[in-house]
């Protein structure tokens, strides 16, 4: 067993409880150029996590993230939370995501309207590690869901192919939100799909981009009205 296979099954074992059973099947891989590890039961898992991996350090470094993490993707068939593509631990040790196949059976076979494909598969993952860098970059940003969100989407959008990204666009005809306050976890919650798409185009107006995104690490949680 190699030093790294070792140190992954001893993390699983002793760091994330609960996860002993599926070490017996799994294998771990490690992403070049970064301090991150996944958990996979097929190479073509783990080469899909360590792109998405790649593309979310790198968009995320370049919007001024420190990115210089280090944690797990663990690949699965089934997910701890319930109806789910993934989730991130809030320890940020461990990004859970499912397999290729097995977001194809949970949803249906499209995201965003659209044929779940490699490049929209990897979007998931990017997905989740924006979560867990977000959470590493500013305590309020952990407890606040619409701007996690925020986050998390306009760099999954953000780090897809121009063309995809195109039609993506295309299929939605809401406008950028208009004020901070219309970005909200009821929108993500009834509608994840258009709070991305309007999260997107916001994001892109000038003044945006890097700026809102310190913003939004900093600012505190939206509280509801108590009674």
């Amino acid at each position: 067993m190699t030093r790294l296979r070792l140190l992954l099954v001893l993390v699983q074992l002793f760091i994330l409880p609960g996860l002993a059973p599926r070490v017996a099947e799994a294998a771990g891989s490690h992403c070049a150029g970064s301090r991150v590890s996944v958990i996979h039961t097929e190479p073509a898992a783990a080469e899909a996590a360590c792109a998405a991996v790649r593309d979310a350090l790198a968009f995320m470094a370049a919007h001024g993230f420190e990115t210089d993490l280090a944690f797990l993707v663990e690949v699965v068939e089934e997910p701890r939370v319930p109806h789910t593509y993934g989730s991130y631990d809030r320890r940020g040790i461990r990004i859970e995501v499912l397999s290729f196949a097995a977001c194809r059976r949970r949803g249906g076979g499209r995201l965003f309207g659209l044929e779940l494909d490699p490049a929209l598969y990897r979007s998931i993952i990017v997905h989740e590690v924006a979560h867990l860098v977000a959470r590493f970059n500013g305590d309020e940003a952990m407890r606040d869901v619409a701007g996690q969100e925020y986050i998390a989407f306009t760099v999954q959008l953000g780090t897809l192919p121009e063309p995809l990204l195109d039609r993506i666009l295309s299929r939605y005809d809401q406008p950028a939100f208009a004020r901070e306050t219309e970005i909200t976890a009821l929108l993500h919650a009834l509608s994840p799909e258009v709070f991305a798409v309007k999260a997107w185009r916001h994001f892109t107006q000038p003044g945006h981009g890097a700026a809102f995104y310190r913003h939004l690490l900093s600012r505190p949680p939206v509280r509801r009205p108590s009674g």
